[in-house]
């Protein structure tokens, strides 16, 4: 090969590095300034939005949670010996020991979320490739409930109407901390104040608005990849916690059992004000109703 040759091809060898590095680059700020933007927006909008009403409205049904003598729980229970995965020790210790079992026997997957026809943890644990996150945090309400904690999937959801996204997890009531705790078996998360005190959802979303001390369990992962740093889950869920909502019902398969179906949702003080203490019936075999009572949404379970 003759040096002219060679000085061409160094040439275009420095364009493609110089490109491949520039795309990079670029990326990267991209990536940055827009995580940085949305940050923002997320946390102003959680800050406009803290209030929550102390008005009762009689309409709205009681929470449920069906007893743990249920088949589908007791079955549950031992088939897969959830009495030893949750262990001795404190009721948190055993919260977050079925929260981490969950996260493994209940794969997470963005491009193959398959969801079983029966949303029931039997059905979910059986789908090969992964599910989404309403799966998984289906799984884990079902072995809550099968060791008679109380406990509900909840989904949360961003401030726009138009969301591309959301996330589901399940809230679980600690008796020993008098308080609903948040549970994320999807990235095996949980957040925890200064003092290291397990919070709950509304705990964490004032924490966010005020720009609190936050703290993320340090093994948060995605199938066992630390594809988040603990600063961009919270700012995931910065998204995620300006809305809830839940069904009236914490049983197994509840979504897809025959017959019609409640959700609760919850709103802050001064969002869409048109729907509170209404009822939709437009999806037919699911009734929305909204409420902004964080007190009613959040009670301690009967």
């Amino acid at each position: 090969m003759n040096t002219k040759v060679k000085k061409i091809l160094r040439k275009i060898l420095k364009i493609i590095l110089y490109s491949i590095l520039s795309i990079i680059v670029g990326i990267f700020l991209f990536s940055t300034i827009y995580y940085l933007k949305t940050k923002k927006q997320y946390i102003t909008l959680l800050n406009q939005h803290q209030a929550y009403s102390s008005k009762q409205d009689t309409s709205m049904p009681e929470f449920m949670y069906v007893e743990p003598s249920h088949y589908m729980l007791d079955s549950l229970r031992i088939k897969y010996n959830l009495d030893s995965v949750a262990g001795n020790g404190s009721e948190t210790d055993q919260i977050i020991r079925l929260m981490r079992w969950a996260h493994y026997i209940a794969p997470h997957s963005t491009f193959n979320a398959i969801k079983p026809e029966k949303r029931n943890a039997f059905k979910i644990i059986d789908v090969d490739g992964g599910v989404n996150c309403r799966m998984v945090g289906t799984v884990l309400n079902e072995a809550y409930l099968s060791l008679g904690f109380k406990s509900r999937l909840i989904t949360c959801t961003p401030h726009s109407d138009d969301y591309k996204e959301n996330h589901s997890l399940t809230i679980v009531y600690s008796n020993s901390l008098q308080k609903w705790l948040y549970m994320d078996p999807t990235w095996e998360a949980y957040f925890m104040d200064q003092d290291s005190t397990l919070l709950g959802p509304l705990e964490i979303r004032q924490r966010m608005a005020n720009k609190e001390p936050l703290l993320v369990a340090d093994n948060i992962n995605y199938n066992g990849t630390k594809y988040l740093t603990n600063a961009g889950y919270k700012w995931y869920m910065s998204k995620n916690l300006f809305r809830f909502y839940c069904t009236d019902s914490s049983e197994p398969g509840y979504e897809t059992k025959k017959g019609i179906r409640t959700f609760i949702h919850l709103y802050p003080e001064g969002y869409h004000l048109e729907r509170i203490g209404r009822t939709d019936t437009t999806r037919k075999v699911f009734i929305d109703k909204y409420t902004n009572n964080k007190d009613y949404f959040f009670r301690k379970p009967l």
